[in-house]
């Protein structure tokens, strides 16, 4: 009986945050998909969901607190990762390799090429005329998608383990490889990639995430992992936090890292000291986490055969925003940094009411964001704008609030 008294006593001395659903982080809206959610990307107003045995999933989050589905391909094999690049969406669909999707069209997404790879794909990047595929066992494979009809291979790397995630910064590959933890490879010879540095992380690496000087290494049951790689050559880990559960998933805005953590649903990490990450939030998702975008102050968690869920960090301002007392007229700056890597700020003001459009676009015209598509009161204004997905080269910003249109280039140097 005295042993039952102490541990009950033991319980209710515990922080009530262990209880929690969540902790600075909110819930906005959810859509539960047909299959398993296993990756997401977010373009304008979509979410474009990696369904596994269901395809791609196309969420149309206008309404975050209301996502419907919109239109969906079911691909051959599962698709276990994707990327949005202007009109197209690039799926890591494991035995079926790489698939590549219209979806100019949401509501009738069609397959306009592919490419069977040898291994299992699992995840992909793209960056300019390549696609890169995380193709397990069978290492780094590099397409050529100049012809999205017929892709075709031009080079490979055969990492030591199994490679899981790939992302692409600059001149090199970053692979999240399983027990071998994260490889670098030097692509620009698409033909002939080599290894050129590589740190061992203590668990297994199954995705991975750029920002700035650092790669985040969602390492399983060695949590999150900050890997410096200004020298490629000599990569080395600054940092690290141990989540609660398995590290499957990572995204990084800003001076946060998001953490799908299987069972224990997102976990905030800030990483603004890189050499002491620490969880400022959560939210226990009612599913098991296995990927996450990131898009200003919102996440989109895909939360396995549960649903995709947008939740909101609370730390953050609304979309990065802060409001001055009395702007002086519509205005339009330069962003800063530029040239910048991956992340700037955008700043403009407003001098009434207006319906905010903040968009950016590519060389070509094409729209690859909408960083801002909502009702402001006058003020001036700052939007961070995350480029962790795009390439390196020229893009533009357009505000339009009524009548008032302005545009402005920027430059993304990887």
């Amino acid at each position: 009986m005295q042993r039952c008294l102490f541990f009950l006593i033991v319980i209710l001395m515990v922080p009530q945050v262990i209880f929690s659903q969540s902790w600075n982080v909110s819930y906005v809206g959810s859509y539960d998909t047909p299959g398993d959610a296993h990756a997401v990307a977010v373009n304008g107003n979509f979410a474009y969901v990696a369904d596994r045995d269901s395809g791609l999933r196309i969420i149309d989050i206008s309404n975050l607190a209301s996502p419907q589905e919109v239109g969906f391909y079911e691909t051959l094999g599962e698709a276990y990762g994707v990327v949005l690049i202007g009109n197209y969406a690039y799926i890591a669909a494991e035995s079926a390799g790489l698939r590549i999707i219209d979806v100019s069209n949401a509501a009738s997404p069609q397959e306009v090429g592919f490419y069977d790879t040898q291994g299992y794909v699992e995840g992909v990047a793209v960056s300019g005329n390549y696609a890169y595929l995380a193709d397990g066992l069978s290492g780094l494979r590099i397409i050529d998608i100049t012809n999205q009809t017929n892709p075709q291979e031009v080079g490979f790397y055969d990492t030591p383990d199994d490679a899981r995630s790939v992302v692409v910064s600059g001149n090199y590959a970053h692979v999240a490889d399983g027990f071998s933890g994260l490889r670098i490879i030097d692509v620009s010879n698409a033909a002939s990639p080599q290894e050129v540095g590589s740190y061992d992380t203590p668990g297994w690496a199954g995705n991975v995430a750029i920002s700035g000087s650092y790669a985040f290494v969602a390492d399983g049951s060695s949590g999150l992992r900050v890997i410096d790689v200004s020298n490629v050559v000599s990569p080395q880990e600054v940092g690290f936090y141990l989540t609660v559960d398995e590290a499957y998933g990572v995204a990084a805005s800003g001076n946060y890292a998001y953490v799908a953590a299987g069972d224990s649903g997102l976990r905030v990490i800030d990483v603004g000291n890189v050499v002491n990450p620490q969880e400022v939030g959560f939210y226990n998702t009612p599913g098991e986490a296995d990927g996450v975008a990131a898009n200003g102050v919102y996440s989109f968690v895909a939360d396995g055969d549960s649903e995709m869920i947008i939740l909101r960090n609370d730390l953050i301002t609304k979309t990065a925003e802060t409001k001055s007392e009395i702007p002086l007229k519509f205005k339009l700056m330069q962003n800063y940094p530029n040239p910048f890597n991956p992340v700037t700020i955008i700043q403009y003001s407003i001098d009434s009411k207006y319906h905010v459009f903040l968009k950016i676009y590519d060389l070509l015209g094409k729209e690859f964001a909408i960083l801002v598509n909502e009702e402001k009161p006058a003020g001036a204004y700052a939007v961070e704008f995350d480029a962790s997905v795009l390439s390196s080269g020229i893009y533009f910003y357009q505000l339009q609030a009524g009548d008032f249109i302005e545009t402005k280039k920027m430059i993304l140097m990887r």
